[in-house]
């Protein structure tokens, strides 16, 4: 019989969104992505992440894992990897990484945009327009730490590839290639990468160019109309005006962001756990790429059912609802994000869970801090940090 598979979903304070898994078979570990950028000093009102690690491993720092694995390039899944790769915090012998090129839209066929030109001001404005797939409702506190967290990020990036190719680390970007060699290294966690294929990954780069080209046309324009230097400033002209903004562009790079995410599955048998990263399943928001995701989710189904599954996108509306639960059939689910995550989980997605509470138990980071899930083939045995499994309750 197979060892115990161990997750566990690490507890991300009171902020927004965030994901950071640590998954666990006998001596050897995997990393998929890293919460939120500083989450390494000020978790927000959570342990850091190295003191759950530490918590988890039973020693501090550093941490030495088989595999890290980033699942696509938003700043609550890169998060904090780039500065506790730089401090020796965590270490990979591999490292699976979502392709930098691709997730700012270089790729062939895609819009040609400069940034060219452009102030400090405006580029770190642009910077959190391409992160951010929702904009209603955004506080200026929120939108000035969206900001503050994506101006820089391209670089502290690829910053953290460099520094994990030269420390040894066998680094492999993320184009939708197969990965079968990669697969028979962690054999023994019985893992297969499920998607999102090359021609999926390459329409969502395309999208992402295309915002990026508008949003930076825009800018350029600027200079004659407005002389505006406060980023949040630019940041609400960019998604609130009717005249000059993107609000209703269904197109915009953060639904195409979530769409690049790395779908892995773990185990086999009764024991199979599905890992989603951001995923929009339910609502692409993005036409061109509904074919690819319908193949996607047959690649889910096929390789299924599963005995746990993490919700996509922090339980977002667009990434969950009753035909990705059939696609699924987990009876445990997990879902991370933070406690200031107003509409992650979605109220429907939360109805949701209500109707099917008798078919399914979930646990949420917001609700429950760090979620420690052991999957065997025998069942699935849940601990939380706090509160109550299925807890329904939505955030302030």
């Amino acid at each position: 019989m197979p060892a115990p598979l161990d997750l566990h979903f690490l507890d991300m304070g009171t902020g927004q969104y965030g994901d950071c898994i640590v998954c666990r078979r006998s001596d050897r570990s995997i990393l998929i992505d890293g919460g939120r950028p500083g989450d390494e000093t000020d978790n927000q009102g959570a342990e850091t992440i190295p003191d759950q690690l530490a918590e988890i491993f039973g020693h501090p720092a550093p941490f030495a894992f088989d595999l890290l694995v980033v699942t696509h390039v938003h700043v609550d899944h890169t998060g904090c990897l780039p500065a506790m790769v730089k401090k020796g915090i965590v270490t990979a012998k591999h490292a699976l990484v979502a392709d930098v090129d691709l997730a700012y839209g270089r790729v062939k066929g895609a819009e040609k945009f400069s940034l060219a030109g452009l102030t400090a001001a405006e580029l770190a404005a642009l910077a959190a327009v391409r992160e951010e797939a929702a904009f209603e409702g955004l506080s200026d506190v929120a939108a000035e730490s969206l900001i503050a967290k994506a101006a820089g990020q391209e670089g502290r990036y690829g910053d953290m590839i460099d520094t994990l190719k030269n420390a040894g680390t066998k680094v492999e970007p993320f184009v939708g290639q197969d990965l079968s060699r990669l697969e028979q290294t962690f054999a023994d966690f019985e893992i297969k990468f499920l998607g999102p294929t090359a021609n999926h990954l390459e329409i969502c780069a395309r999208a992402i160019a295309n915002g990026l080209k508008k949003n930076s046309d825009l800018l350029k324009e600027w200079p004659a109309l407005v002389k505006e230097t406060d980023p949040v400033a630019i940041f609400r002209m960019l998604t609130q005006s009717e005249e000059l903004g993107l609000l209703a562009d269904k197109s915009r790079p953060g639904n195409a962001l979530n769409n690049q995410s790395i779908v892995i599955s773990l185990g086999s048998g009764n024991g199979r756990v599905l890992l989603t990263g951001d995923m929009q399943f339910a609502e692409p928001d993005l036409g061109a790429v509904d074919a690819e995701m319908e193949r996607l989710r047959a690649a889910i189904r096929a390789r299924g059912p599963y005995a746990f599954a993490k919700v996509a996108h922090h339980g977002s509306g667009n990434a969950f609802n009753p035909s990705v639960i059939d696609d699924v059939g987990a009876k445990y689910l997990g879902i991370s994000g933070g406690e200031h995550g107003a509409d992650h989980p979605s109220s429907s997605v939360l109805k949701l869970l209500r109707e099917k509470e008798k078919e399914l138990k979930w646990a949420r980071t917001d609700k429950n801090g760090c979620i420690h899930a052991r999957i065997t083939e025998a069942g699935v045995e849940v601990k939380i940090a706090k509160g109550k499994l299925n807890d329904s309750t939505p955030n302030p």
